[in-house]
């Protein structure tokens, strides 16, 4: 309902600046807006206090004097009263600068912000496939699009949508695509597009709710949605908030978020959260400080140097929230979601070939598990006498345990599993960096040293005017870390686990480095406090919190694995290694083992990705998989007298003096692992089939480690108590950049229909147990719903 915006300024019970004159020639519209009510789009209730009230500094649309409200259940920030729909091309100028952001309006400051975002946009489209649809909904002038159809795959289709014909009738002249109107009038189909991005367009909309229910309509299964919009939790917020804060852009921002509550109303909307971040911007520290000058009077020469034709103030206040960023605080949110995989009970139908998996580890496992739940008829080959895989423990006589490296188990697995109650909580875990002789905790050490933090501060602020993306792992770490620590600790550890030198690993090796520092600090403290080993980098396809921790089955992680197992044991065939994975016409249509050839319905394959090639016959679509490389690992486990010998309970160790690259002492965090008074070190070292520490002996590889040992332990020797190696030719994939294009292909599927390929060695992915086990049950997802529509 509409109605004249008459609330008096006394309805405030907050000390707000009083209105002073208004500086400079500027005209003002002195009728009042129809306005209408609002409530928290978040919790639909109308229980909240206000907060702030200002005018409509930047463009002066009216005189009136608008409101803020702040929900008391979840803190979503709103104006109360708003501007009614009617209202909409007078509170949005001709003038509004998101009708024309160029290069003749903004100068300088159109050709920095384009170089970076242009790389911001391009990160969002990883993963795509090459005939992906795009589309921008609030696209203005078609910014983001015309970057993307500029630096982008040409082959993307790429729309755009905006309620203002002259910001569409400006992008349209660029020969982009852009419809005018809203998601809910719009031709778009259902399921039709692959990403979706909304940058800075969530906070204008009257129905979020609604909004991002539409948006979830337009996304392909497993499609993906990016939001962008200003952060309540920024300290610019906390600093303007009761007046003059830029994000509250009076009296156009309608519904302003922190990180909990948009995360919240995203799954209210079933999505999932994939990632929620933050980014830097200079606006709303800009804005504010311009608002503030507006407010008290001062000519218009120092205010509009605050503005955003200003270079010197956008510089300094992207290197002032650079530093905020840096502790994962910046001043705008980036959320990604995604739009999950529906499928419904499929029955056992007689005519429905089965579908054959390769090979019993955790992800076969985890396949054979869902599909047997939806009805789906399989067939598990595992060419062991056992199921499992790497994901097993091995037990002396001695009452020492030992993992094929670490595994780590979230409470959140173990549960969703159905192994819980089998688990041991992990007290604690800790990694520390030795370096110099001396060791630093992470990430608190590191931060303490002001070489590390200064490098890092400088390369950040030199970015700001550097458009190139990062294309090797060299670059991505000085981008990311600042030269200084990258070259000390970070390319140091990556080129010993990898084999590799970081000027040809790709800069998606970064991927799999945890969050924000400041999400880091958050776990970590979280962990802390709990008397838990809070999850924190393990994680990326669930969000990490302090309620997810990590534990260890009783009897080794191999119980995950039999769990799995239960109820599917006649469809497992032990000591079968498929031959011959079959294609015809583009189609993986049966398998050979045993001497005999199953027809099947789809194949799901965990076979490592260059073994793939030699499987798969009748194409060979996949012969670039051949190329691809694996990094070999031993394992050394050091048994000693005493416990709690190194630093922490993991320590890198990035100076080539030594022989490993990780130190693990398991019994610290698990003390079971190891008899009472005695403990465990695990010293992960890389090495190539066939060299010498491959090639070994194990006494040897032990006095080797032991020998190196004691710089952290000064009487490692006198505590020896011996050792045992494991080895395996496949521990890490090495994400080289001489086929990083291929890598990407083989990211978005096979290319072959009904082939899947899954599990960490299947999909040539850095990703834990955890993460293995949500990818797979996704790909097993969108296999049911295709065999429901047979």
């Amino acid at each position: 309902m509409e109605r004249r915006l008459d609330l008096a300024r006394s309805d405030l019970d907050i000390d707000i600046a009083p209105k002073t004159g208004y500086p400079g020639p500027v005209r003002i519209d002195s009728a009042e807006l129809r306005t209408e009510a609002a409530v928290c789009c978040v919790c639909d209730k109308n229980d909240s206090a206000r907060i702030a009230a200002g005018e409509d500094f930047e463009y002066r649309t009216s005189a009136d004097t608008f409101y803020i409200d702040q929900c008391r259940g979840c803190g979503l920030v709103f104006l109360n009263p708003r501007p009614a729909f009617s209202e909409f091309e007078r509170i949005y100028p001709a003038n509004y600068h998101a009708f024309e952001f160029s290069e003749r309006e903004f100068g300088l400051v159109y050709r920095v912000r384009r170089r970076l975002e242009a790389r911001r946009v391009l990160s969002w489209c990883e993963g795509l496939p090459a005939d992906a649809k795009i589309l921008d909904v609030g696209c203005g002038d078609g910014f983001h699009l015309d970057l993307l159809a500029e630096f982008g795959s040409k082959s993307w289709k790429l729309c755009g949508i905006d309620v203002d014909e002259r910001a569409a009738a400006l992008g349209r002249s660029k020969g982009i695509d852009i419809e005018i109107g809203t998601l809910e009038s719009s031709e778009f189909a259902d399921n039709e597009f692959d990403l979706i991005f909304t940058v800075q367009t969530i906070e204008h909309v009257s129905d979020p709710s609604g909004f991002l229910s539409h948006i979830r309509r337009l996304l392909k299964p497993s499609g993906k949605l990016v939001v962008v919009t200003d952060n309540t939790g920024s300290l610019d917020f906390r600093l303007f908030r009761k007046r003059h804060w830029g994000g509250y852009h009076f009296p156009r921002h309608w519904n302003l978020f922190n990180k909990s509550n948009l995360e919240r109303l995203a799954l209210k909307k079933e999505f999932e959260v994939k990632r929620i971040s933050t980014q830097v911007s200079p606006v709303n520290w800009t804005f504010s400080i311009r608002n503030l000058l507006v407010d008290r009077g001062f000519p218009s020469w120092l205010f509009e140097r605050f503005s955003l034709r200003s270079p010197v103030a956008l510089t300094f206040f992207t290197a002032l929230d650079s530093i905020f960023q840096f502790f994962g605080n910046g001043a705008l949110l980036n959320l990604t979601l995604r739009k999950p995989l529906e499928s419904t009970e499929t029955a056992k139908r007689a005519d429905l070939k089965p579908v054959i998996i390769v090979g019993g580890g955790l992800a076969g496992l985890t396949a054979a598990n869902y599909l047997n739940k939806k009805g789906v008829p399989f067939l598990l080959f595992e060419a062991g006498e056992k199921i499992a895989g790497l994901a097993q423990s091995f037990h002396d006589k001695d009452g020492f345990t030992y993992d094929f490296g670490a595994h780590f188990v979230t409470n959140r697995l173990a549960n969703e599993i159905g192994v819980g109650e089998e688990c041991r909580d992990v007290a604690r875990y800790g990694e520390s960096v030795w370096v110099g002789g001396r060791s630093y905790s992470y990430p608190f050490g590191l931060l303490a040293v002001p070489r590390f933090v200064v490098s890092a501060i400088r390369e950040k602020f030199a970015l700001l005017f550097d458009g190139t993306r990062p294309e090797t792992a060299k670059e991505w770490f000085s981008a990311s870390y600042g030269p200084k620590l990258a070259g000390e600790i970070a390319i140091p550890l990556t080129e010993a686990w990898s084999g590799a030198s970081g000027e040809n690993l790709a800069s998606s090796v970064g991927d799999s480095i945890p969050g924000s520092i400041l999400h880091t600090l958050y776990l970590k403290f979280a962990s802390r406090v709990t008397g838990r080993a809070v999850s924190c980098g393990y994680s990326r396809e669930k969000p990490e919190n302090p309620g997810v921790w990590h534990v260890y089955p009783e009897g080794g992680v191999g119980v995950l694995c039999r769990k799995l197992a239960e109820d599917i044991g006649e469809s497992i065939s032990l000591g079968s290694p498929v031959k011959k994975i079959v294609v015809e016409n583009g189609k993986a249509v049966a398998v050979e083992a045993g001497g005999q050839r199953y027809e099947a319905s789809a194949v799901v394959s965990t076979a490592p990705a260059h073994i793939l090639p030699k499987l798969v016959t009748g194409t060979d679509e996949l012969d670039y998989l051949s190329k691809f490389k694996f990094r070999p690992m031993t394992f050394v486990n050091l048994r000693f007298e005493g416990r709690g010998l190194i630093p922490d309970v993991v320590v890198w160790t990035p100076e080539d003096r030594f022989p490993f690259f990780r130190l693990t002492e398991t019994a610290v965090s698990m003390p079971w692992l190891a008899p009472e008074g005695k403990t465990l070190i695990t010293a992960d070292i890389g090495c190539e089939k066939g060299d010498e520490i491959w090639e070994m002996d194990e006494d040897a590889l032990g006095e080797l480690c032991v020998e190196r040992l004691s710089e952290l332990i000064p009487d490692a020797k006198e505590r020896y108590l011996g050792c045992r190696v494991l080895r395996t030719p496949l521990a890490y994939p090495v994400f080289l950049k001489e086929y990083e294009e291929d890598r990407k292909r083989f990211e978005r599927g096979t290319g072959i229909d009904g082939l899947y390929s899954i599990g960490r060695n299947g999909e040539f992915r850095h990703v834990f147990m955890e993460d293995a086990y949500w990818r797979t049950l996704e790909k097993m997802k969108e296999l049911a719903v295709k065999l429901e529509s047979k």
